[in-house]
């Protein structure tokens, strides 16, 4: 079964489930509590384009690593940068907004405090979070 997709959409051994749109909201709380908890792994890497991968279909490079991660795994083949500023840039991945909604428009900010985070989301349907390596932000804007 190919789990990559175009589109916003789940794909699991016995079950589809298409997301209109990617929303921090209570919507996603109901959708990880209704499934069977998957191990979840996001991998940020820092400067580097699809281009870059050997799975995306250069043939120049190797990555068998990560090729096998997007093998049995779900990848985005379409993103868009919010912001050249990695912290920002990694807290809209983190909030699912705009940097002018979650209020770290440059390093070092912290994260306004209504906005949840994935972390805070995943962690309220039961699942043990953590962020490692590289962050750009106050350390109390953690997930």
């Amino acid at each position: 079964m190919d789990k990559r997709k175009n589109e916003n959409t789940l794909m699991l051994p016995s079950q589809s489930l298409t997301l209109p749109s990617f929303q921090l909201s209570s919507e996603l709380l109901t959708i990880l509590t209704l499934l069977k908890q998957p191990n979840i792994l996001f991998i940020i890497t820092d400067q580097q384009s699809n281009r870059a991968l050997s799975c995306s279909g250069n043939p120049y490079l190797h990555t068998p690593q990560i090729d096998a991660l997007a093998t049995s795994g779900i990848c985005f083949d379409y993103s868009y940068c919010a912001t050249p500023v990695c912290g920002s840039s990694r807290t809209s991945v983190a909030t699912g907004r705009l940097p002018h909604e979650n209020g770290v428009l440059i390093n070092s900010m912290s994260i306004l405090p209504n906005i949840p985070t994935l972390g805070e989301i995943f962690r309220a349907g039961g699942y043990h979070t953590a962020w490692t390596c590289r962050w750009h932000m106050s350390s109390t804007a953690l997930l």
